[in-house]
């Protein structure tokens, strides 16, 4: 498999609820760092990053910490409850 077709599988809806296989494989424990797959986002603005975070990834990037989905919950503040918990 090719890059690009790796990044067109990663797109891959399910459903119509904008959920990816991105965001099904962040959900397993797999890790992107690519940008533009941690920017894909439902149709309520829960990005990969969120998935990610939710789980204890951590990043520096001024935009994914602020990416928020539509109850107003970033990135920043996933990573933040997180390690408040562990």
């Amino acid at each position: 498999m090719v890059f690009s077709d790796s990044l067109r599988y990663l797109r891959e809806t399910v459903g119509t609820s904008g959920y990816t296989t991105a965001h099904a494989q962040a959900a397993q424990g797999w890790v992107s760092e690519d940008p533009e797959i941690l920017r894909l986002s439902t149709i309520e603005g829960w990005t990969v990053a969120h998935e990610q975070a939710a789980l204890g990834w951590v990043t520096e990037d001024p935009e994914l910490l602020a990416l928020t989905d539509y109850r107003e919950v970033s990135v920043s503040e996933l990573i933040a409850s997180y390690a408040l918990a562990a």
